[in-house]
């Protein structure tokens, strides 16, 4: 398996690393490539539940692990959450911004108000208030790893996804950021941009559409949240990298409408459409330890 422990070499034993999100689909994948590569794990969510069933994972494992219920919009729920895992586990040294929410998909012109700000507070105040509450932990240490997980509709767009792209983008500017201002003092900052990934989030997203989504793929199926070794885009002295995974970025330029029109090209022409072709990959992977290379770098 690739998540068993005794195949990994533990290069972050002594680390303590926060995973938002980390309840399932990406953050439960990378959970289990932290606690691979040895670090402890602080599994953070706001589905307690679920949240706990990871850290049970990890510690079947072998692993160092606890869950910690939040909601990361909440600043000063954030941070006694925070309180709660330098008592359990330690200082974390490592943050991976993964919490997220899809938002209700619609055109621009029908935004509502309430749902823009949702997802800001989610994506972007949630990324706000975990590393502005251990950066300073970080920059005392003389190291530090932050990873947030934006999305391809960031760079490229996603009708009917004004709102999330945004969010994503200002993850993307953040990164930058504090890769400029901090990454000569020991603390890096890199963004991953997946696709389309099979999460529940993304399974609720596409549930009327799933079938044409996959259709207008060439790989004909959506990423799957799983680690994997194969992909390596960044060295690991990496500093604010924006990092593509996406074996199935159609959705990101096209939309939940024209995914309709996508596979009906793909099936009368035999190809991709033009609007998708030339931003698609020939591999179905998701956040990788790979990515985690990152956390190695001496910087």
């Amino acid at each position: 398996s690739v998540y068993d422990l005794a195949m990994h070499t533990e290069s972050l034993k002594g680390k303590v690393a926060l995973v938002t999100g980390g309840a399932g689909g990406i953050g439960r994948a990378t959970c289990l490539a932290l606690a691979a590569e040895g670090a402890a794990v602080a599994v953070m969510d706001i589905d307690l539940a679920g949240g706990e069933s990871v850290a049970e994972e990890l510690q079947d494992l072998g692993a160092t692990a606890g869950a910690f219920a939040t909601d990361v919009s909440d600043y000063d729920a954030t941070k006694s959450a925070l309180a709660r895992i330098r008592e359990s586990l330690g200082e974390p040294l490592i943050v991976v911004c993964n919490a997220g929410i899809a938002g209700e998909p619609v055109l621009f012109r029908s935004e509502d108000k309430a749902n823009w700000q949702r997802l800001f507070q989610v994506h972007v105040d949630g990324a706000y208030h975990c590393i502005r509450e251990t950066i300073n932990p970080m920059l005392a240490a003389g190291w530090g790893r932050i990873v947030c997980i934006s999305s391809v509709a960031a760079q490229m767009g996603w009708r009917g996804g004004a709102s999330y792209a945004a969010a994503k983008g200002a993850l993307i500017g953040l990164v930058r950021t504090l890769a400029l201002e901090y990454a000569a003092k020991g603390v890096t900052a890199n963004a991953v941009l997946p696709g389309v990934i099979d999460t529940a989030m993304s399974r609720e997203a596409l549930s009327h559409v799933r079938e044409r989504v996959e259709a207008a793929i060439p790989m004909g199926r959506i990423g799957q949240p799983k680690t994997s070794r194969r992909l390596s885009p960044t060295s690991a002295r990496t500093v604010g990298a924006i990092s593509p995974a996406n074996s199935s970025v159609p959705m990101a330029v096209c939309g939940f409408r024209e995914m309709a029109a996508a596979a009906a090209d793909r099936n009368r022409n035999g190809t991709a459409s033009q609007q998708g072709q030339p931003i698609v990959s020939d591999r179905a992977v998701a956040v990788t330890p790979r990515h985690l290379t990152w956390l190695h770098s001496r910087a």
